[in-house]
This record gives structure tokens, sequence and C-alpha cells, in this order.
């Protein structure tokens, strides 16, 4: 399920519009491009078999399973506010060194991009745990 989430979010016309703010912070159009598409494939690798459920926990206010999850992949209560913590900064890392951007850079595409994913995913109905664990 997650798979189809990121590919969706990729061609959407939202994932467009990140690429156009991206280029008017200094990329060029193909670096914001590559660089909202790595951190689709960033997130979906550093979830990994968690899955959307895996991805929501970043996204989790710290409470609940979702926020208990969150924890143990990495994540930190308040994550959406920021979006900050070990797993964030893994998807950084690689999105600068996929794309070839600095890493303050690549940070701030993130902190646009993956709170857009993570919206896309609560939409297509990946808020329940076990369903989006097993999804």
């Amino acid at each position: 399920m997650l798979q189809q989430i990121i590919s969706s979010f990729v061609g959407s016309s939202e994932a467009g519009g990140l690429v156009q703010s991206l280029a008017a912070q200094g990329l060029s159009p193909e670096k914001a491009q590559a660089a909202v598409v790595a951190t689709a494939e960033g997130a979906q690798q550093a979830v990994g078999d968690a899955g959307v459920g895996g991805l929501l926990a970043l996204a989790s206010d710290g409470d609940g399973p979702l926020g208990m999850l969150g924890g143990l992949l990495g994540g930190s209560a308040g994550a959406s506010a920021g979006m900050s913590g070990p797993m964030v900064d893994q998807i950084a890392s690689f999105v600068a060194s996929k794309v070839g951007i600095d890493p303050a850079m690549a940070k701030k595409v993130v902190g646009m991009v993956l709170p857009k994913i993570i919206d896309l995913a609560k939409d297509k109905g990946g808020g329940g745990l076990l369903g989006g664990l097993l999804g």
C-alpha cells in the first residue's frame, strides 16, 4: 500500500507544486523534481516493513500506539510540527546524497515534502495502525 501512495504522490499536482516551490528557493527544476522523488523513496526505505503505519508514526503526537511505534522507529513526539528526529535525518541524508544537494537544503526539502506524503497516507486510509502495518 505504501508503494501505491508514494507512486500517486510523485505524479500528483501537489508534488508538482512542491517542485515549483523548491525551484523558487534556488534548486534547478531538475534537482527540485529529483529531491521530491528522493524524499518519497527515502521515506519508503526509512519505514521499511512498517509501511504506512511507520510513516504515520512519524506524524503522531507521541500518544497511543502510533506514538510508541514512532519512538521505536526513531520518530519523536511532535515530529510533525518540526519534522525532526533520526528517521527524518536519515531521509534528508538520503536525499542529499542521491540528488547532490547540501544537507541543509535536503532537510528543508524533507520538511516540505514528508508532511504531504504523510497527509496522503492518512487520506488513503492508513489511519488505522493495524491496517497501516499490514498494508
